[in-house]
């Protein structure tokens, strides 16, 4: 008979769709539960309670067509938003009350069986359906349930629409990702531990793998800093036709912005080099750093006779900062003959020069890719090897993530007639999409790291250009 007033009390006061109300009384039926009643005849109902003084812990009981009881109940809930699926004859009764409240054996409310026996938080109703924009009338409507229709499987904590209104493609899209529920994470830390066994034993191998090559890569680093020269890597072009090789041995100034140098012999002494059609790769070392390298001066000497050499082109890499030069040339160097001038390219000639970017694809593979210039790193710059090692891991780890916030989603809604299998490998609609939105998650976070490490200054050097010995 309590039950019975206090259920006429509040819900028919409360018990409207889109309203909130304030609960602060104490409960005087058997169970010291407060009782809310609903009707839903369409749509799903999200039922939201709770606490407002936060060091209650309430536990919500739901029942179809009768009052609930602790051992009768077909939804038992914490503290939060649960849904309802419509039931369009019936009412949903609600129940909410204290989880560590109860009468002792007698009946009655002691401060042994409850301290605080008064009830406080906040229970609220909304409810979601499908609309759809008539263009003809100029208003929303609500569609039939052939046309879109709360999934059956949801559960409580995470409702679902079936529609064809797009077809088959947009019901397996699905870009809801799955939440942490911050509130519960670290309730039963061990048991959940226990239960990802798999996932925390895969975190600790990849940080045991971790430490000692970030030990080892910063090693490296140390060593690549004590014989840090000012290097150039320089790419010679001979002409491929006939007649286009010499037997003389080619001088080189290279004029900078900073600093001039001044006859160096393209020739490693073993190597026979400036055949017709050969690409010759030197490296080159300086005292001091050129600066923008503005032209280059190339004359021909050795023993008489000394056959003309057709020189096509000569491509320079400051390895220090990964800028390359091009110089072009269009005239025979005859051998003895006053030197040649090459002139730095323009943008528009370097049109004209599509394998350019072919020859320079494996140095910049090396380099450029994040995983293979971890060990193989020729260029200079300011990401050192352990940084890029760095980047790595973030970006492996924010994958794993990404994984895990996608895991499952839209799996039950995916029809087998949208799955296409090739041997062991299945791909779905919802599959390359839930693989796009986990590069939009992965990528802004390791470029920004990436951005970071770059836009990073260099230590001045102890004779500003001057490599320290």
């Amino acid at each position: 008979e309590i039950a019975a007033e206090k259920l006429s009390e509040i819900s028919h006061s409360f018990g409207r769709i889109g309203e909130k109300i304030v609960v602060n009384a104490t409960p005087t039926d058997r169970w010291l539960r407060f009782y809310h009643s609903i009707n839903v005849t369409s749509g799903l109902l999200q039922v939201t309670v709770l606490p407002l003084n936060q060091k209650q812990n309430l536990k919500v009981s739901v029942q179809l067509g009768r009052l609930p009881t602790p051992t009768d109940s077909m939804l038992n809930a914490s503290q939060g938003s649960f849904y309802l699926p419509a039931a369009v004859n019936e009412s949903y009764f609600i129940a909410v009350g204290r989880a560590d409240c109860n009468r002792d054996a007698s009946g009655d409310v002691t401060a042994a069986s409850c301290p605080d026996p008064v009830l406080s938080y906040e229970f609220g109703l909304s409810l979601f359906v499908c609309s759809m924009w008539d263009s003809s009338l100029g208003v929303w409507i609500t569609p039939s349930e052939d046309v879109c229709r709360p999934l059956p499987s949801s559960v409580a904590s995470k409702p679902r629409f079936v529609s064809n209104l797009f077809g088959s493609f947009g019901v397996g899209l699905n870009v809801l990702p799955n939440l942490i529920d911050f509130g519960t994470l670290f309730e039963n830390w061990q048991g959940k531990l226990a239960d990802s066994a798999a996932v925390v034993a895969t975190v600790v191998t990849l940080w045991i793998i971790f430490i000692p090559i970030a030990v080892w890569l910063r090693l490296v680093d140390k060593k690549d800093l004590e014989k840090r020269q000012f290097r150039y890597l320089m790419d010679v072009y001979t002409d491929k036709y006939k007649g286009c090789s010499t037997t003389g041995t080619p001088l080189l100034s290279i004029v900078g912005r900073n600093h001039l140098e001044a006859c160096r012999i393209l020739s490693d002494g073993v190597r026979e080099n400036l055949r017709s059609g050969d690409i010759d790769h030197f490296t080159m070392t300086t005292a001091k750093h050129l600066g923008d390298i503005m032209q280059l001066s190339v004359t021909l000497e050795g023993t008489r006779p000394v056959f003309l050499w057709t020189l096509r082109k000569i491509v320079i890499t400051d390895q220090l900062y990964n800028a390359t030069y091009v110089f072009v040339n269009s005239e025979p160097i005859v051998g003895f003959d006053p030197s040649v001038v090459l002139k730095l390219a323009t943008k528009e000639l370097l049109a004209f020069q599509p394998r350019f970017v072919k020859l320079n694809l494996q140095r910049k593979f090396q380099d450029d890719h994040l995983w293979m210039s971890v060990f193989k790193r020729d260029t200079d710059t300011n990401f050192s090897r352990l940084q890029r090692f760095g980047v790595c891991f973030c970006l492996l780890f924010m994958t794993m993530i990404a994984n895990a916030m996608f895991y499952g989603v839209g799996e039950e809604s995916q029809a087998a007639s949208d799955t296409i299998s090739i041997g062991p490998i299945k791909l779905s609609i919802n599959t390359l999409f839930t693989s796009f939105m986990g590069g939009l998650v992965v990528i802004p976070v390791s470029a920004a790291v990436t951005i970071f490490f770059l836009k990073s200054e260099r230590k001045p050097e102890p004779n500003n250009d001057e490599p320290e010995d």
